[in-house]
């Protein structure tokens, strides 16, 4: 620690095969709205993306979503009203433990958004919903949830942050924008399976920790979008001449 002022709360450290993480809006202490669950991936104590759908079983994804329910309905007796997130772990056997609520948008927004574009033609999609939770205090009629199992399109994320001092060395042409890039995977006209997001560009130099780059992978298949995470990362490590890898 660099400093020991203040509180500190320290817990063991609890084995465990997935790190959840469901995002949903509260509209009021007993309208709360899942809009999806991805798995986090974790390196060390590091988050570095999420992939969706979630693998776990269908159980699990009950209690998620009814352990995620319950707390957004908290924060809604408190008077929140918005988008919020909750993350989980689960071990082995399936128990579930929480580990903690963030009021706000998480990182998984900006997909979900567009999956719901996908998976839910024509019916109010994120930043509608949220609209209408600040504004009304309730949802409109007939609102649904996605299905958690994602059939039809996959995808992932994966933030790259340099180990030590990097100095990046060429661009990184942008294709076309995340939300063009989910809706050519959709019709099957996208071509790559990836795109690269938010590089620093040439010229940079970055000190250890220093973000590079995001890569994010979209597909009809979990395996095509795991071997298109790893095809990314290793596009963006080539911008500093590989020594990220």
């Amino acid at each position: 620690f660099k400093s020991t002022n203040g509180n500190l709360l320290v817990t063991h450290f609890v084995e465990h095969e997935y790190d959840p993480t469901v995002l949903g809006i509260v509209a009021g202490p007993e309208d709360v709205y899942i809009a999806s669950i991805a798995d986090q991936n974790i390196e060390g104590t590091r988050f570095k993306g999420s992939t969706y759908p979630t693998v776990l079983p269908d159980r699990c994804v009950k209690d998620l979503k009814e352990m995620t329910r319950e707390l957004g309905q908290h924060l809604g007796a408190l008077g929140y009203r918005g988008a919020f997130g909750c993350d989980f772990i689960v071990d082995q056997g399936g128990r579930i433990c929480f580990i903690e609520i963030n009021a706000r948008k998480q990182g998984t927004t900006m997909e979900t958004t567009l999956t719901m574009k996908h998976h839910l033609p024509g019916h109010p999609y994120f930043p509608e919903l949220e609209y209408y939770a600040v504004v009304d205090g309730k949802f409109p009629e007939g609102v649904l949830e996605m299905d958690s199992r994602g059939d039809g399109l996959c995808w992932g994320t994966y933030n790259l942050k340099v180990p030590g001092d990097v100095e990046v060395l060429s661009d990184l042409p942008v294709p076309m924008d995340q939300a063009e890039f989910f809706a050519r995977v959709a019709d099957g006209s996208a071509g790559e399976n990836f795109i690269v997001v938010d590089h620093v560009g040439a010229g940079v130099l970055l000190h250890s920790g220093g973000f590079l780059g995001r890569v994010i992978a979209a597909s009809t298949s979990a395996d095509k979008v795991r071997e298109a995470l790893k095809d990314g990362v290793e596009m963006v490590a080539e911008t500093c001449g590989n020594e990220l890898i």
